[in-house]
Formats: structure tokens, sequence, C-alpha cells
């Protein structure tokens, strides 16, 4: 799920960098009264053929046409059913569905409606003048298509075609009528969109739709506006299929979702409005406190995450930030049995190719099989709850900062994790430091080995600190107690860069539940150094399967979104609402 909302995220700034030479005037959303209600995918456009007319002139259509994750996309099963449906479609309308062919069938505003993704259903209106609209080329090919006349102000063009590799036959119909081009591929949804327009059958218009109407509330649109029916997405198995590539576990609590796009100064705003399915209080963090915080932040981190403490899970922060593990509240012995791996299963995975039938032995078997079963949970001590909670934090931020290691080393994957303190002098280091040792004992050594787990002093810039040596292992884990802030690492230099930040992070003036920011300016030292080192070794042993998937293909869509700086993420929730503003903000053009 993580997976696809990185992608919708990268591919959304490369939409939104090329609106950004757009007029932000606002629109309304006028054009759903036409639309029939049991929508999927709605979404309409201020001005279509401006948008298109600089996608395709842009430099970012440019480098993402030539991408490596350009070519990815059209050789996966989704692409060639979208090109196979428009192949079929050129074959028999002697039309070709492309940028050229949306262009002209828009003056201006255009609206698009998806009702059943597997059949490839939908509804397209765009206001135009008579004149336009028979000037289009549907109307230049309307010799082609069967005329009916539905009344006297009506004419409709139908053709039937095959589709789905003759497997199935869809109609293609569409009309000029009161002031619209209406484009269909599904004989149901256009007959009630000309009822609709009629003024036929109100309760049968997408603006009834109450999920809809309480999203549009929330949302004023301005370039670009799209609205997601998510619970009947949510069992759609072409969408769970094709589309999202995941499971939908994260998105059963969503009803359905609003997005529309903005142009600010430097900036494309992305804002998002959610229906949830369940109400809750929210606990939003407090501008000072989150101000606070950010003065803590090192200028270039390239990752953090300033959040509330709502769910009070310090043991799985801590655990993940100091020992790189997920915190595990269930010991080995009540855990499911592990499954079971054999070599024939390697032919399906992502990196192994199938050995033969020669080494079809259990990678797991051993003959202490069962001893294993007695070891400790690896979790860390659940009295971090209490001894942290003592403290009344009222929030955290999290940050990563990778940092690649000369030869033969790979990276130091830095992280550190600080908590604001309303009241900082009910810490009890000594619980703090006990039980921290517990937890590292419980992970790193086994049947109850006893092994030294000593804190000890040092000194970061002008703050005190502790450290703690892991026996035999070497490495070091560190937290430090500023005034109000209690600042956990697993690296040195990265609580050092702490102890030193002078820059402060934007000025937050509302309170929210979570902030989050990517920085793309460190991407070569971030992100291709240390791909390029894991696919390296990853080449060198002998895999191919998925080579250079990263350097190249994710790589080359980071190359495509180039103009933009970092991604800024703002979350905040309200009863049954969920809030996100996305801003991309672009780099600053050389004068």
């Amino acid at each position: 799920m993580k997976r696809f909302f990185c992608f919708v995220l990268i591919l959304a700034a490369i939409f939104t960098v090329v609106f950004a030479k757009i007029s932000s005037k606002s629109s309304d959303f006028k054009q759903v009264e036409d639309f029939p209600r049991d929508v999927l995918i709605y979404a309409q456009v201020r001005d279509l053929p401006s948008f298109i007319k600089l996608w395709k002139d842009s430099e970012i259509s440019r480098k993402y046409l030539k991408s490596a994750n350009f070519d990815e996309f059209q050789s996966n099963h989704l692409a060639q059913k979208l090109m196979a449906r428009s192949n079929e479609i050129n074959e028999a309308l002697g039309i070709s569905p492309d940028l050229d062919f949306l262009t002209n069938l828009s003056e201006n505003m255009a609206a698009f409606a998806v009702y059943d993704i597997g059949k490839m259903e939908f509804v397209f209106i765009a206001p135009m003048s008579e004149e336009k609209i028979l000037a289009s080329i549907l109307f230049q090919i309307q010799t082609d298509f069967e005329e009916i006349k539905l009344d006297d102000e009506t004419s409709v063009y139908s053709k039937e075609i095959e589709v789905d590799r003759t497997r199935q036959r869809q109609k293609i119909l569409f009309t000029n009528f009161r002031g619209r081009l209406i484009l269909a591929t599904s004989e149901k949804y256009f007959l009630q969109t000309l009822d609709n327009i009629k003024g036929k059958t109100p309760k049968n218009r997408l603006s009834a739709e109450s999920a809809f109407t309480r999203l549009a509330e929330k949302t004023k649109p301005n370039l670009a506006t799209v609205w997601l029916n998510q619970q009947k997405l949510n069992d759609d198995w072409y969408f769970k299929n094709y589309w999202l590539m995941s499971e939908t576990e994260n998105l059963k609590n969503l009803r359905s979702g609003m997005f529309d796009f903005e142009l600010q100064d430097k900036k494309i705003v992305e804002k998002r409005v959610f229906l949830t399915v369940e109400s809750k209080a929210s606990v939003k963090l407090k501008t000072e406190t989150a101000n606070r915080i950010g003065n803590l932040i090192p200028e270039n981190i390239p990752f953090y995450k300033i959040e509330n403490v709502e769910k009070n899970n310090f043991n799985e922060l801590l655990s993940d930030v100091l020992f790189d593990a997920k915190n595990d509240s269930v010991t080995n012995k009540t855990a499911p049995p592990k499954k079971n791996y054999y070599f024939d299963d390697w032919e399906k995975s992502y990196s192994f190719s199938n050995p033969g039938n020669d080494f079809g032995e259990r990678i797991d078997e051993s003959e202490d099989e069962g001893i294993l079963t007695d070891l400790p949970s690896v979790k860390t001590n659940d009295n971090l709850t209490k001894i942290i909670g003592n403290t009344n934090p009222n929030g955290f931020v999290k940050l990563f900062s990778p940092k690649p290691l000369p030869p033969p080393l790979f990276f130091d994957n830095r992280k550190a994790l600080i908590f604001s303190l309303q009241n900082p002098d009910n810490l009890n280091p000594k619980e703090l430091e006990t039980s921290i040792s517990n937890g590292a004992q419980n992970l790193f050594t086994v049947n109850n080995q006893t092994s030294e787990f000593v804190w000890t002093n040092l000194s970061i810039g002008k703050i005190p600190a502790r450290q703690l040596t892991m026996p035999a292992l070497g490495w070091k884990i560190f937290y430090a107690l500023r005034q109000n802030e209690l600042i956990f690492s697993n690296s040195e230099d990265l609580l050092t860069e702490i102890s030193a930040a002078n820059k402060a992070q934007p000025k937050f003036t509302e309170t929210f539940d979570k902030f989050t920011v990517i920085r793309f300016g460190e991407r070569r030292e971030v992100f291709d150094n240390v791909f390029e080192t894991l696919e390296k070794d990853d080449n060198q042993s002998g895999n191919s399967t998925g080579r250079d998937f990263f350097t190249k293909n994710i790589g080359s869509l980071l190359d495509a979104i180039s103009d933009v700086e970092r991604i800024e993420i703002k979350q905040t929730s309200a009863q049954n609402f969920l809030f996100e503003e996305i801003d991309f903000v672009l780099k600053e053009k050389p004068e």
C-alpha cells in the first residue's frame, strides 16, 4: 500500500508541475449535475486543451516519455490492456484515442466519470459552442455511425464494436446536446446523462450522492479535481489487481476521497479530503510544540515526520530507531508457526530462480529444530511506555538520514527520535536506561545469556548525553535530554547535527496531526549511491531479475520531476473527515 501511494505522490508531482503554468481561477461543481450516480471515479479539469498542450511541450513530458519507468509501465499488463483497447477503437472507428483526440473534444472545461473499470464504461462531457462541437473529430466521422433520433432535439450517433479480443461488444455513443459534447461507452449511462440534463431524474445525479456532497462542501475546486468512491473501488477486482497492486486493508476506513490541485506562490498544492467510516477525536499538535522540536531538525535531513502522541507507541518507535527492528508484542512460544519455504517456491519470487529438484530440501530444516521456539520475543521492555509517559510527551519528530560509507561497507541508516516533554523532570534516567538495556539484551542475546550492557557519559556539543555500546557488536545507541526535548539516536554524527541545528524549519501557524517532509536535494547521496551499491552487489551475484530497478526505473522517474525541491505533507482529522495538504515546492529558477 505504501508503494502505491508513494507512486501516486510522485506521479502527481509530474502533472502538478505542468499545471503551474495554467491560471488558477476557480470554477465550481456545476458539471456533476449532468452525471448519473454509481460513479467510481470522477474528474473535472478547468482547461483541458491548455493542460494537454503544456504537458506535450514540457521538459517533464520529454524526460518521462524517455524514462525507464515509462518503458516499464508500457510492458505491464495494465498498459497492454489499455493499448489493446485503444487499437481496437482505432481499427473500428479510424480514430486514435490519444491526447490530440482529447484536445479536439473540449473548448476548455471538461469532466469525466468512470462507472466500470473492467468494461471501461465512462461518460465524458465538455461544454462547447455548437460550432466547435460540429467541427470536432467525432462529427467528422459521424457517417460511420448509426444516427438515432430520440426526439426533435436529440440526434445520437452510435456504433457497436468488438473489444477485449472480440470477446465483448461495446457501444460508442456521442451527441451534441444543449451546449454539451457528450461521449460515452455505455448506453445505460449515456441515456441517464441525457435525462439528468433534461431535469427528469434529480435523485440520479452524482451531486445527490451524499459521500460526494459532503466532500464537495469541504473543497474549493481549482485547476483540477478528482473524486473517488473508495468503498466501491475496494470491492472492484480490476482496481485491486491492475491499478492498486496491493491489499486494500489500509483503505477500508475510507468511504470516499477528493483531490484538488491549485497554484500558489512557488509551489503546487494538492488538497485531499477523505470521508472516513469511523469517527474519532483528533489530538492535534500545538504550533508552539511543533515549532520547538522543528528547531532541532538539521537543515538537510532528507526525511522527517512530526506527529502527535495519540497512539503512545513508544516501544515500537524506539525499537525501530535504536535497533532497526519492529516491536513484536507476541512471544515466540505463542507466535504462529513460520511458513516452510522450499526452493521450488523461489521461481515465483522477484529475485530468485529455481535451481531444480536437487535442492528440494527445506531451507529452514535443522537438527536443532524446536530449540528456537523457546527464544525470548524480540521487543523492547513494556516499561518504556510508562517511563516516557510519565513525562507527558505532547509530540515527537522522527528523522531519517542515510549516509553512504566507503567500500566495502554499505551505508549507515541513521535515525533519530525527538520527544517534546511537558514534564521533563519526571523522567527517571536509571529506569529508562535499564528498560532499553533489557530490550537490547532481549534482541541480541539468546538462552538468557548475560552480557554487559553499560551506559557511559559523553558530550555532544554543549549537551550531556549517554551512550550504550552493544557487546561484541561494537555499534552504539545514544540519548540526550535538552531542556524539554528527549533525543534518541543510533548515530553519534546525527545526534551532533541535531545539537548544532540553528536554522529553524518552516514556522507553523496552524495545528495538525502529522507533518512530513521529503527532500530531493540530497537525492544523489541518499538514493542513488545506496541503490547503486545494492544493485551492483546484486548483479555480481548473478541475479538479473529486476536488475537496476531503483537506479534506472525509479531513478528516471525522479529525474522527470527534478523541478520539485521537496514535498511537504500536512495531515489532520476531525470526526469523519481526514484532511491532507501536499505541497510540491519548486526549485528556484536561475535568473
